[in-house]
């Protein structure tokens, strides 16, 4: 009550800050009061703080289009003004609530706008800024080309500018480009360095990132014991900061790990794990994961309903993470569930629709697992021309990912095909299954979880 009426603004918003991760209600209340106060004050910075709480409670509520609303009436007001910066952080701050909310054109126009007043301002640091939102953008977009140019536009600008969990960050994110593309040299490269960066500045969230992603290459080369060791440090980092959603990542991980070395008991039970804590953190991706990931092993042991049903859940659950890359390669387990149970054109049109989107966004292991499906179902409905196609198709990729990465280990699985003469007319071959003649090798269908 005696506090300086030029101070209740910022003592309002120390008040729903600290309200904030426990009580959103209430960080919502306080924020309004301070966003009312700052306005009859005319205290711009003290209103873009408010506002900013407000918007992140309202978002820990799920109430985004309300966020939205107010974003921008705010605009409205603070374009009247001489005030450019400010309204460039409100630009920014609707830029990434229309990311969360899936509308990523309105995002990118967003940001792009902010990126015009930054540099009309000179404004190194806002520009910085500006460019990793809009690379950020793209990349949940799953536009990755897009990504990679901004984020490579992001560090072209001097470090100084940037702030160094920032630059962290970048690294990071580079490095699951590459991994989706196949690159694992690169990869690593870009985990290590973000690692260095994280314990630069003893950032225990971006640490436990970039032990996971470290983690998963190792894994993906065949190392588990490497690999189990990267991902115990993260999901130590993540407990003692009681991340559910990182401790739930991981889990996953280490429930793949179990997988590959043949104890299905034991990685249904993490994957559980890994499900359960998904959901106490309400991360939508990560529950579409660990049910893709349940599901996977339900149709390797021939538990064909019971890996529909989870599989079902998967697409609902990646419809709500705005995830079109994770739905198109639920496409491609879906083409494995019905080859099993002998719905081979049923198989192939999920097959096929998962390989379009794959090739259209250059999601290399996705291409690989389509290709290996669509070649053993046309085996299976001895369409032996067919099947050669996509096993030629299947060793051309897979060759050419072995020679980049020559240190993974590939498991492989021996199968082959002999070609006999049908009839003169025919002007196919067939093709059989054989284990004496051409070895095919397939990256097993399961999703790590990669930190972001």
């Amino acid at each position: 009550q005696k506090a300086d009426p030029d101070e209740m603004p910022n003592l309002y918003i120390a008040i729903a800050r600290e309200y904030l991760q426990d009580d959103p209600s209430k960080s919502l209340a306080y924020a309004d009061t301070a966003i009312n106060l700052s306005s009859l004050q005319a205290q711009s910075k003290e209103f873009i703080k408010a506002l900013e709480i407000k918007v992140r409670a309202w978002a820990e509520l799920q109430i985004l289009d309300s966020a939205i609303i107010l974003l921008n009436e705010a605009e409205i007001i603070l374009g009247g003004s001489n005030d450019v910066k400010s309204l460039a952080l409100i630009l920014n701050t609707l830029g990434t609530v229309y990311m969360v909310n899936g509308d990523f054109s309105k995002s990118i126009k967003t940001h792009q706008r902010e990126l015009e007043m930054q540099q009309e301002m000179s404004d190194s640091s806002g520009i910085a800024m500006a460019m990793y939102s809009i690379a950020k953008t793209y990349d949940m977009w799953e536009k990755l080309d897009s990504a990679l140019l901004h984020y490579n536009k992001a560090l072209k600008i001097p470090e100084q500018y940037l702030r160094t969990e920032t630059l962290g960050n970048i690294q990071n994110r580079l490095g699951n480009i590459f991994l989706s593309w196949g690159d694992y040299k690169k990869a690593l490269d870009q985990y290590f360095i973000s690692l260095q960066i994280y314990e630069s500045i003893n950032d225990s969230i971006g640490m436990s990132k970039a032990y996971n992603n470290i983690g998963v290459i190792y894994h993906d080369w065949g190392n588990h014991e490497e690999s189990l060791i990267y991902y115990m440090k993260s999901f130590e980092v993540d407990s003692l900061l009681g991340d559910v959603s990182g401790q739930g990542q991981t889990l996953n991980n280490i429930a793949i790990l179990y997988d590959d070395m043949g104890n299905k008991q034991k990685a249904i039970a993490t994957y559980m794990r890994s499900l359960r804590l998904a959901e106490d953190s309400r991360d939508y991706y990560q529950m579409a994961v660990s049910s893709s990931n349940i599901g996977g092993v339900y149709i390797e042991e021939g538990k064909y309903d019971l890996a529909e049903n989870y599989l079902d859940n998967t697409v609902k659950y990646y419809v709500l993470a705005n995830s079109t890359v994770g739905i198109a390669e639920t496409d491609i387990l879906y083409g494995d569930l019905y080859h099993g149970k002998g719905e081979y054109d049923k198989a192939i049109r999920y097959f096929n629709r998962g390989l379009a989107f794959a090739l259209e966004n250059k999601l290399t292991w996705s291409i690989i697992n389509a290709y290996y499906g669509l070649s053993v179902t046309y085996e299976s409905k001895e369409d032996y021309k067919s099947a050669i196609k996509y096993t030629n198709l299947y060793h051309h990729l897979s060759d050419s990912i072995f020679n980049q990465n020559t240190s993974r280990q590939l498991a492989t699985q021996a199968s082959a095909f002999e070609i006999q003469k049908i009839d003169q007319e025919m002007e196919i071959q067939k093709l059989r299954l054989s284990e004496q003649n051409m070895k095919i090798s397939r990256q097993q269908n399961i999703v790590i979880s990669l930190s972001v």
